[in-house]
């Protein structure tokens, strides 16, 4: 009986440290913490990875860029020429007002911003394009309100622990992670300001993402929840006095032919930009088809991702006081088309 209890005892003992460990390590970064003060860990999810990098660069930015990927190209030093203030590219995957949303409260608590600058992508707007569920098991879900959030159960810190943690694969990844902050093996996604490194097309063509049609602009309905985040976003700006800025994300001239080909799809743009128009009073119009005078390849990744080049091309007629052909401001004195 005694074997049994020591048996038992051990068991529970060692269960106990090595649950110790690997909560210290924390290797998915599920809970935020970094008391080892490790440069990187074994997340590779662009939410959390920028969201830490703030956490530990607390107060050197003043401008923000809000954006989906097709926003990861816009260039901070480009803001901080025409602005003066140091900019980081908060850009993540598949990004809508419930991100910005979350973001802008948690840069606000956190960061002493001046400006916020959200390039807001058509279909985000689409209430039948859910949330990315990667925002729900990010640091910042602790940002978005509980009324908003979908977060299950079986995704509360217990149950991950207990079901993620506890596993060979777990212990291993914790080992690397360790291993390589100690060896300097960092691997790094985006660059200082937060822009993802340089994105180059080197073919003659790109590809046209049908794909858009199955997923992003599937049974497009504007979200009425979605637009009261935009004027909570505003509101929070105007209480702590940030300048907010707001521009409509380009698609290349390729992707626009095709969603003028879409009657239904095509008759929401007017009635985005109106909806815009009454929340911001104005906004830079880059969804339009004034594209056609950047068809080239070297400009596009894709049909919706703009390479470095035509961020940079973004991000100066974003701020230049001449605008190019690209950017229609719209004032909401005039109707947008």
């Amino acid at each position: 009986m005694k074997y049994f209890t020591k048996l038992f005892l051990t068991v529970i003992l060692v269960t106990s440290i090595l649950g110790v460990i690997l909560y210290i390590i924390d290797p998915y970064d599920k809970f935020s913490h970094n008391y080892l003060h490790l440069k990187a860990k074994g997340v590779f999810d662009n939410r959390t990875n920028k969201f830490l990098y703030l956490k530990a660069n607390k107060n050197i930015y003043e401008a923000f860029i809000l954006g989906s990927s097709r926003g990861m190209q816009l260039q901070p030093k480009i803001v901080q020429k025409y602005t003066g203030y140091k900019t980081f590219n908060y850009s993540v995957f598949t990004a809508n007002p419930q991100d910005y949303l979350a973001m802008t409260r948690y840069i606000i608590q956190t960061q002493k911003p001046k400006l916020i600058w959200i390039h807001l992508d058509f279909f985000a707007l689409n209430k039948n394009m859910p949330t990315e569920p990667e925002l729900f098991k990010s640091p910042l879900k602790q940002y978005v309100n509980n009324k908003n959030s979908s977060v299950s159960q079986s995704d509360s810190s217990f149950i991950y622990f207990a079901t993620h943690y506890y596993s060979y694969n777990a212990f291993w990844d914790a080992y690397i992670v360790v291993d390589n902050n100690i060896k300097g093996k960092i691997e790094k996604h985006f660059s200082q300001d937060g822009v993802n490194f340089p994105a180059i097309q080197t073919k003659k063509t790109y590809p046209l993402l049908y794909s858009y049609w199955d997923h992003e602009y599937k049974n497009y309905t504007i979200s009425a929840q979605r637009l009261e985040m935009l004027k909570e976003i505003k509101h929070l700006c105007e209480e702590n006095h940030i300048k907010l800025l707001i521009s409509l994300s380009p698609v290349s001239y390729l992707h626009w032919q095709k969603i003028k080909t879409d009657p239904q799809l095509y008759a929401q743009i007017p009635r985005v930009k109106k909806e815009l128009c009454s929340i911001f009073g104005g906004f830079e119009d880059f969804f339009n088809d004034k594209t056609e005078n950047y068809s080239d390849a070297k400009f596009w990744i894709d049909s919706v991702h703009p390479s470095t080049l035509m961020g940079e091309q973004i991000t100066n007629d974003m701020f230049s006081n001449q605008k190019s052909s690209l950017v229609q401001d719209y004032t909401c004195t005039k109707q947008p088309r």
